[in-house]
């Protein structure tokens, strides 16, 4: 049961002498009524007393003296935009009452059909949605607030990473330079220790460059403001290539066709979303397994597929890996949170050429797959 407010003031905008002892009658046989009755003649009167009386419920007559129809209505909504107006309509013009309800009345009455009850529950009910209204339009507000204040601080860590990793190329790019210069100067000036320091160097600039680019990647992507160079090239050719590169260190068995998968694809990165695809597989394969991979036509699409052995996946680790959720990974495998970083670098780029990726767990088998179109 809505609760009812103990005292609620009515403005009754109404000419007409015996429709108002009608409604005063009606109200003097609702048993504790909380009505309080106000009563204006004319629209100028009722725009008056609206701010005089301040009013819970409007009671409105569209046909008066000075004003008539929708546009009675319309003059009194933009007088009292939070107040509730339940329309009074004679027998013949329901429809104006009906277009009435759309044009923002709570609800409406007929004359000469009102009772004692279905006056109470009318007024009642009007106050409560229109109270409900108010409410939601309240907390509509709030929210929108603070979504604008959540893009306004997202747009800031957004701008802050762009800027930080941007001022992290230059020096990067200057100690790659610099150890170009000492790379030529290594083979007979360089002792044995200051090579492997150099090789230390020269590879984690490497590390620190993909990481960078792969920040920037994820950012532009997600806020769709990247670049693609995207031309037709043989997706084949780039992942056989990938693959040779870590030939020689796994057992690698091979399941490829004999002709060319030409797409049109941002060869760089794609090029950087397998290779990271390829590794994470390693990463996650058991050591001496062989790693079955290969492309086959699906469809209308083609399946890049990688298959493993893995006993370090189990379930909980495998849903949580492979779902992105890496604020609920066990402390142990904290280390996963590489992995999830860059299967999420992975599934961004291939979203932008309208790749899927997607992983299939069957006991100690998992499969990386990307289908590309």
């Amino acid at each position: 049961m809505m609760e009812e407010k103990k005292h609620l003031k009515v403005l009754l905008i109404e000419d007409n002498e015996g429709d108002v002892r009608l409604i005063w009658e009606i109200l003097s046989e609702i048993r504790n009524s909380p009505f309080y009755l106000e009563i204006a003649n004319t629209l100028l009167n009722g725009l008056q007393a609206i701010e005089r009386v301040k009013p819970d419920i409007i009671l409105l007559d569209l046909s008066l003296p000075d004003s008539n129809g929708i546009y009675t209505l319309n003059r009194v909504r933009d007088k009292a935009l939070q107040i509730p107006i339940v329309v009074i309509t004679g027998l013949d013009d329901e429809i104006t009452a009906i277009k009435a309800l759309k044009e923002g009345a709570q609800d409406y009455l007929v004359k000469g059909r009102m009772d004692s009850d279905l006056f109470k529950k009318s007024l009642l009910y009007a106050y409560e949605r229109n109270k409900i209204f108010i409410e939601l339009q309240k907390s509509k507000e709030i929210l929108d607030e603070n979504l604008k204040k959540m893009k306004w601080i997202e747009n800031a860590k957004l701008n802050f990473i762009i800027n930080i990793t941007e001022g992290l190329l230059n020096p990067v790019i200057e100690i790659k330079e610099a150890v170009k210069i000492l790379e030529k100067f290594r083979e007979n000036k360089c002792k044995q220790l200051q090579k492997k320091k150099l090789n230390i160097i020269r590879n984690n600039v490497g590390k620190i460059d993909d990481l960078m680019n792969d920040m920037l990647d994820i950012i532009k992507l997600e806020t769709k403001t990247i670049d693609l160079q995207k031309a037709e090239k043989d997706v084949l050719k780039i992942f056989k290539d990938i693959i040779k590169n870590k030939s020689k260190k796994i057992k690698i068995e091979k399941e490829f066709p004999e002709y060319k998968i030409l797409l049109n694809i941002d060869r760089y990165r794609i090029t950087r979303a397998l290779n990271i695809l390829f590794e994470n597989a390693i990463f996650f394969s058991d050591i001496n397994k062989k790693i079955i991979t290969g492309i086959k036509k699906n469809g209308d699409k083609y399946n890049l597929y990688i298959k493993i052995s893995s006993n370090k996946l189990n379930k909980k680790l495998y849903d949580n890996i492979f779902k992105y959720d890496i604020y609920n990974i066990n402390v142990e495998s904290e280390e996963y949170k590489t992995q999830i970083l860059n299967f999420l670098i992975c599934e961004s780029i291939f979203k932008t050429h309208n790749w899927e990726l997607k992983f299939e767990n069957i006991e100690k088998e998992v499969v990386f797959n990307v289908f590309m179109k």
